[in-house]
């Protein structure tokens, strides 16, 4: 069910930084650290450099399946996002 006081979502991007731009029909924008971010981050954590140079941002450039979905729902490369809860508790910029 969709939250009332959560407007819908308008667009998603991958951005090069491999993070997610999320925006809403009110303009307010979210971002979210996609699994391709996640793993680089936890293979650099490791000390795995060999494994984090095959998941860079330059090999992942391919296409990105977005899709949205019902109840404010997105799915990026088969990953589902509820999009209410990015909106209430998402970041609002990457840089952390």
């Amino acid at each position: 069910m969709t939250d009332k006081s959560v407007p819908p979502v308008k667009s998603v991007q991958m951005l090069q930084n491999l993070f997610l731009l999320v925006t809403f029909e009110d303009g307010e924008k979210r971002y979210v650290r996609s699994p391709v971010s996640a793993q680089m981050v936890a293979r650099g954590r490791q000390r795995k450099w060999g494994e984090l140079l095959q998941v860079g941002a330059a090999n992942y450039v391919g296409g990105n399946a977005i899709q949205l979905k019902a109840d404010n729902v997105f799915a990026v490369n088969q990953v589902e996002y509820d999009g209410n809860a990015l909106y209430r508790d998402g970041r609002r910029s990457y840089i952390v």
